[in-house]
């Protein structure tokens, strides 16, 4: 007979005992009994003891999970049983590959992309950080110091900047940088929007700017250096456009009919005043000497009430105590300028400086 296995359990008669000398072996005897193993390995499938040992020890395993599956716990994560070993505070479930189970461990990391991470017995200090350290090949735990920072990028000098005169034309002007590293880029804006923003090639050090730039009132053009390191830096250059300013000795009798004779300015008297500089403003600055002899001393100046002085501290009076006179001033660019003519209120005769205290 074949076996009842696994619709039913065998009995006696299914599978009859074998008595020596007296049942014959014929294949049904031996095909029920090979019909009997395989089933009962159907039906438990390979390695039914797991990890356990016995079919009786894994049944006994779950049992107890079913029961604590009643309590609300977890018994498996991704099919993967979860130990029944109770878990001490702060632990972890880690995959353990021996016992095909997530067992609890101590939570702690070892490395951070392969490199490992320094091990100490005692709490880190406060504020302590990771710092890798390239002898040990490892990530030291410590508190940072300024050896650990490297030194800040930095722009060191940028140069190109120029002072002209009111109405000149400045062309395709050319600029220079060094840093404290080599950045990763770096470009010059200027206000102008000419060429700009002008970007600079590796090493970034230098630039030419293509065009002209022409102002014709006081004003600055201005060059912004932009670099990028591990910080950004700016740097600042400028074409600053200023008038001329004018000190000499004449005749008494100026008027207004001022004209530019080259760099010097020409009075109707017929007397030259000598360029004396570009200034922003003439306040705090010191002009001459002048030697003049039965003469007077003119300043042409931006601004209309100034005070002097001469070298001995004194105040020095101009134009009788009243105003300057107007002078709208065509420079040798062409370039209209407000300037006013000062007149000292004597003839001199022996030599003075004059200074534009306020």
């Amino acid at each position: 007979m074949a076996t009842s296995y696994p619709i039913r359990i065998d009995t006696v008669i299914t599978l009859p005992s074998v008595i020596d000398n007296f049942t014959p072996i014929r294949a049904v005897t031996v095909n029920s009994l090979r019909d009997a193993i395989l089933a009962i390995e159907g039906a438990l499938g390979a390695q039914p003891a797991a990890t356990y040992g016995t079919v009786a020890g894994r049944l006994t395993a779950i049992e107890t999970a079913q029961t604590n599956t009643g309590n609300g716990n977890a018994i498996s994560l991704q099919s993967i049983p979860i130990s029944t070993v109770i878990p001490m505070n702060n632990q972890i479930l880690e995959y353990n590959a021996d016992t095909l189970m997530w067992t609890p461990v101590d939570a702690s990391f070892t490395n951070i992309q392969g490199i490992p991470i320094e091990i100490i017995s005692l709490p880190p200090p406060q504020s302590a950080v990771l710092v890798y350290d390239t002898l040990d090949g490892e990530y030291n735990i410590r508190q940072l110091t300024l050896d650990d920072l490297g030194p800040a990028f930095a722009i060191t000098s940028f140069t190109g900047g120029l002072t002209v005169e009111i109405g000149a034309t400045v062309t395709d002007p050319y600029f220079s940088a060094g840093y404290s590293s080599v950045p990763s880029s770096a470009q010059i804006i200027n206000s102008d929007n000419i060429d700009s923003p002008l970007v600079l090639l590796p090493p970034y050090t230098f630039g030419t700017i293509i065009g002209s730039f022409t102002h014709n009132t006081q004003t600055s053009v201005t060059f912004n250096l932009k670099a990028v390191g591990v910080t950004t830096q700016n740097a600042y250059q400028y074409i600053a456009y200023l008038p001329s300013m004018f000190g000499g000795i004449g005749f008494a009798g100026a008027t207004s009919a001022i004209t530019n004779a080259g760099n010097t300015a020409l009075l109707n008297t017929g007397d030259i005043l000598a360029n004396e500089g570009l200034y922003a403003s003439p306040v705090g600055y010191t002009f001459g000497p002048f030697s003049p002899s039965e003469q007077k001393i003119y300043l042409l100046l931006t601004g209309n009430s100034h005070i002097f002085k001469d070298q001995n501290g004194f105040l020095f009076p101009m134009n009788n105590g009243g105003p300057p006179t107007t002078i709208s001033f065509s420079n040798v660019n062409g370039s209209i300028v407000p300037m006013y003519l000062y007149e000292s209120t004597n003839l001199l005769s022996t030599p003075f400086t004059i200074t534009v205290v306020s």
